[in-house]
């Protein structure tokens, strides 16, 4: 069995993490706003960071419920 406390501060700490995400990439109309001037490449980089940050908060995740948690939810994995 694992910690149910922390597998809920994790899951909120990767809801925050998405939020970010949604909210840096929500003003963008067209990828080229992304690559076409330094503060468009700044944007893009604090999203990839993020994306990173993200996958290892996931497979953090799964290490923490000893691999219990993802069979239930196969879309997630």
């Amino acid at each position: 069995m694992y910690d149910r406390e922390i597998v809920i501060d994790s899951l909120q700490k990767i809801r925050k993490t998405i939020d970010t995400i949604l909210e840096r990439v929500s003003s963008v109309d067209d990828p080229n706003e992304l690559l076409c001037s330094p503060e468009g490449s700044m944007r893009l980089d604090a999203v990839c960071m993020n994306l990173i940050a993200l996958g290892e908060a996931v497979k953090g995740l799964d290490k923490q419920t000893h691999g219990e948690l993802f069979p239930h939810y196969p879309e997630v994995y």
